[in-house]
Formats: C-alpha cells, sequence, structure tokens
C-alpha cells in the first residue's frame, strides 16, 4: 500500500446542491494508482482524508454528521440562533465502486450504495464532534469507558434534546446511539442508527406550515407524525473508522523516524486507537517538526488521551 496522504492536495469531485444540481470542486477521495520501484503498477490506495459511514461505536470519534433519507439525503445543522434545524445542502461524492473506509459487505453492496453514503459537509454548521461521556473513572485509552456522548459544534455548543443549543452539557445533552435491527435486510443499507436521550429520540417531522423538515425529539407513539424520520446514517472522517485506521497501520512504505505519517501511526498504536486523526492534529505536528519540537509535541498530544476523567 502506498504512502498515507491527508487533505490538501488538489482533486475533484462534485457536489450536488439542492435543485439536483453538480458542479465540479476541489476535494474528492478517489482510487488512483501507483507504480513501484520496478515499474511495475502497484495496488490502487483509498484515500483516507474524506469521509465514511461509521459502522461501528468505535468509529464514533472526532466529528461527525447526522444524514437521513437514503436518496435524497438531509442533515442535522447548527444555527446562529442556537436553534437546530435540516439542511440538504451536501456535498455528495461518488467513489467510483471503491467502498468507503467504514463498509461492511453485510450491511450492502458498495457499489450500489445510495448517496446518504458518499454525503460530506459543505459548512461547519453541519458538523458536530463527539464527546465520550463516562460514569465511571476510566481511561480514556479504554475503548469501554463510554457508550454515551455529547454532540459539540464548533464553537462550543452542545445538541440538546430540548431542541436548541446548549452551552454546557447536562443531563439532556448526554445522548445513546443504538443500531437498529429492525429494518428488512432488503431496506438497511446501513448501518442505521437511533438517537436518545432520557426517553426522547431525534426525529425529523414535517412542519404544520409546509414540506419543511424540522428537527425534533419524540417521547412516544402518539409524537409519531406520519412520515416521521428517526433512523440516521452517521458520517465520520474515514481516518478515525477502524476500517481507516486498520490501513494506517498496514502502510508498508518505509518512512522516517520523524515523518508526520509515522508520527501519527506511532500515536495510534500507542494510544491504542483513541487517537483522533484531523488536519488541527496534523497542523500541530507539522509546526511543531518546523520548529524542532517535535517529540515534546507528541509527548503532549499521547498525554491527551491518557488523562483520566
Amino acid at each position: 500500500m502506498g504512502k498515507l496522504r491527508f487533505k490538501g492536495q488538489d482533486k475533484t469531485k462534485k457536489r450536488r446542491n439542492d435543485s439536483g444540481e453538480e458542479k465540479d470542486t476541489q476535494g474528492q477521495q478517489k482510487k488512483r494508482k501507483e507504480t513501484d520501484s520496478s515499474g511495475q503498477e502497484s495496488k490502487p490506495i483509498l484515500r483516507l482524508d474524506g469521509w465514511g459511514t461509521a459502522v461501528t461505536k468505535r468509529d464514533f470519534k472526532g466529528p461527525c454528521m447526522i444524514v437521513a433519507n437514503k436518496t435524497d439525503p438531509v442533515v442535522v445543522a447548527a444555527g446562529l440562533d442556537e436553534k437546530l434545524y435540516v439542511s440538504g445542502e451536501l456535498d455528495i461524492v461518488p467513489e467510483d465502486g471503491v467502498p468507503s473506509a467504514g463498509a461492511k459487505d453485510e450491511h450492502s453492496n458498495s457499489s450500489k450504495k445510495n448517496p446518504i453514503h458518499y454525503t460530506e459537509p459543505i459548512t461547519i454548521k453541519q458538523v458536530f464532534s463527539f464527546v465520550p461521556i463516562s460514569d465511571r473513572q476510566k481511561s480514556l485509552l479504554d475503548h469501554s469507558a463510554s457508550d454515551k456522548f455529547a454532540l459539540r459544534t464548533r464553537d462550543g455548543r452542545y445538541l440538546s434534546s430540548t431542541g436548541l443549543l446548549a452551552r454546557a452539557v447536562g443531563p439532556q445533552e448526554v445522548f445513546s446511539i443504538h443500531e437498529t435491527t429492525d429494518e428488512p435486510q432488503e431496506d438497511r443499507e446501513g448501518p442505521w442508527w437511533t438517537i436518545e436521550c432520557e426517553g426522547k429520540q431525534l426525529a425529523f417531522q414535517k412542519s404544520d406550515s409546509d414540506s419543511q423538515l424540522d428537527p425534533v425529539f419524540i417521547e412516544s407513539v402518539s409524537d409519531r407524525a406520519p412520515g416521521t424520520i428517526d433512523r440516521f446514517v452517521i458520517r465520520v472522517h474515514m481516518s478515525n473508522t477502524v476500517a481507516g485506521s486498520e490501513m494506517l497501520l498496514n502502510n508498508s512504505q518505509q518512512a522516517r523516524e520523524d515523518d508526520i505519517s509515522n508520527v501519527v501511526r506511532r500515536l495510534y498504536q500507542e494510544t491504542q486507537g483513541a487517537l483522533v486523526i484531523d488536519k488541527d492534529l496534523i497542523a500541530r505536528l507539522k509546526k511543531a517538526q518546523k520548529i524542532g519540537n517535535l517529540n515534546e509535541q507528541i509527548i503532549e498530544e499521547k498525554a491527551k488521551y491518557l488523562t483520566r476523567w
């Protein structure tokens, strides 16, 4: 497998707006071919700088999107007025038959996936970050430390079951995310998840005035209007999926000890997979490398995951 590559290089992708129009932009994750030192064509590689569908709770790390509707995807977004809304403006990034880093054969045939599995955000309003919540004193390195999460916006607000964005985490901001098991196999193309808090469940319902979808939290069957959407696909950074992390660890190309890809790989191993790999991490490591403080920065990054709750 070729050298791990991070976001920031020129590439091409299609953007679809609400009217269904497509236009070229930059940033497509794609499969490409390389040649080895003997001139032979090497195996195609899958880039890890895009988004993939979460297929296990262990994929719940770092930035995420909460997406619904298979063929005409919509996503939960955070408004400037501290309210939630449903956005249909998304990037649709076809992968030309290449399975996403989080793909699982038992869920679907990757070559026939619906657009929901190729969505990427076009604004930070559509992105939340997982914040693991634990009732026990456990190391962040322990994957069993939490099965509950707060969902934080880029500006430090939190998704709340009140339907608003909260400034701090309380009981109404702690969510359990469960994989659904009652979907007919032919309709799954998932997995699909429910997002719950204190007996309430996140859902999309049409507003009374028009066909616009609104995010709501429903408590019972009587609250469930016709056409209610309460199952979601969770999109995460490919580099933070279990499958994407395995690709990182299995990267066989030799690298210098201080190569950033190699540093990230070592950090991932030493934090037992808890490391969140994103552009901010790469920027911090590159800056430290430039000024000669790489070893100190590595210690600082690792310490974040050795901290106890």
